[in-house]
């Protein structure tokens, strides 16, 4: 699974309508940073790509998505580096990882 439920759960308290919300939340903030971040990889404006990455990074580790927070993080790191090697497979990469934690809250395989 896309996230750590158990985990999640414990460090919630619990409170499954809280973190399902909070979830949903973060999912609809980092499909518009997924936009931003697009935007920046063609315009080679790294530290925007930095900074979203980061704040990606962040909230999924929060919400223990933590192959989300990994993608990011690589992103986050190339944009710290200005480095375009693989920027676009990284892009794909922390895309995929949002698509699939938002199919599987989708589905409600919480």
């Amino acid at each position: 699974p896309p996230i750590d439920m158990k985990k999640a759960m414990a460090e919630f308290d619990n409170d499954r309508p809280f973190f399902t919300d909070l979830l949903e939340k973060f999912i609809r903030v980092v499909s518009e940073q997924l936009s931003l971040i697009e935007k920046a990889i063609q315009d080679n404006d790294f530290a925007t790509i930095e900074k979203n990455c980061h704040s990606i990074k962040g909230g999924a580790a929060n919400l223990t998505a933590m192959h989300l927070s990994t993608a990011a993080r690589v992103l986050e790191k190339m944009g710290k580096t200005r480095n375009r090697r693989g920027l676009d497979e990284a892009f794909r990469q922390l895309e995929s990882s949002h698509a699939r934690l938002a199919e599987y809250i989708k589905d409600g395989r919480r």
